[in-house]
């Protein structure tokens, strides 16, 4: 990101921290960020990135940038779709099985 630390602290905090919350696999109890991701920029893409190059991807499709509301902007429909990521990869917390 090219915007300052504090601000950067914020946006993680208040978002990217909630995307790593919920993109885990809580029966391995493992990350699976880089996963979710990737499915992500699937569903935006319509094309699925190699798993070797999500974070070019990612990059190409969020460039940096100085703005605190376009990163903010960026990331709001990534953290809300985690949600329901969570729910596919733990389908124990779904109460309609």
């Amino acid at each position: 990101m090219g915007i300052k630390t504090k601000s950067q602290e914020k946006i993680y905090r208040n978002n990217w921290e909630y995307i790593e919350k919920f993109a885990r696999d809580e029966s391995k109890n493992s990350s699976k960020v880089s996963d979710y991701i990737r499915d992500y920029l699937t569903l935006k893409n319509k094309k699925i990135p190699n798993k070797n190059k999500v974070d070019q991807e990612f990059k190409l499709k969020y460039p940096i940038s100085t703005t605190v509301e376009y990163v903010e902007n960026n990331l709001k429909p990534i953290k809300k779709f985690a949600k329901y990521y969570h729910k596919l990869v733990n389908p124990i917390h779904e109460q309609d099985r």
